[in-house]
């Protein structure tokens, strides 16, 4: 297969197609490659899949869909020269639970909704 600009990674709703479209219309060469949601459960599976996806499609960027924190993981075992559109292990995990950017935005005096926790109800 030849090279593309950017692999997208990952199935969730129509969120991948609605991103290689956009991409394709402003001309960038792009590939998707849907992974079922069990990803949560299946990291090896996730692993495997990406970089065959990878090995057969040669892209300069992967876009992940669905799960941020898989590709965190794997940032650093990517072949050389490839992007990963994702940010660290460490900062994906804090904005991956609603509890923990809560707090970090608390600790930032940024205002977020009230919570409810079942604990506290009259």
């Amino acid at each position: 297969m030849g090279k593309f600009d950017a692999l997208i990674f990952g199935s969730m709703a129509d969120i991948g197609e609605i991103i290689a479209k956009d991409l394709t219309a402003h001309g960038r060469n792009v590939i998707r490659v849907d992974f079922p949601q069990n990803i949560f459960r299946d990291f090896s599976g996730y692993r495997r899949e990406l970089f065959k996806a990878i090995d057969r499609y040669h892209p300069e960027m992967v876009i992940p869909v669905g799960d941020q924190l898989s590709l965190a993981k794997l940032k650093d075992e990517l072949p050389q020269g490839i992007i990963a559109a994702t940010d660290s292990e460490k900062n994906i995990s804090i904005l991956d639970s609603k509890v923990r950017t809560y707090r970090l935005a608390e600790c930032l005096g940024i205002p977020q909704p009230r919570l409810f926790h079942a604990g506290n109800a009259p």
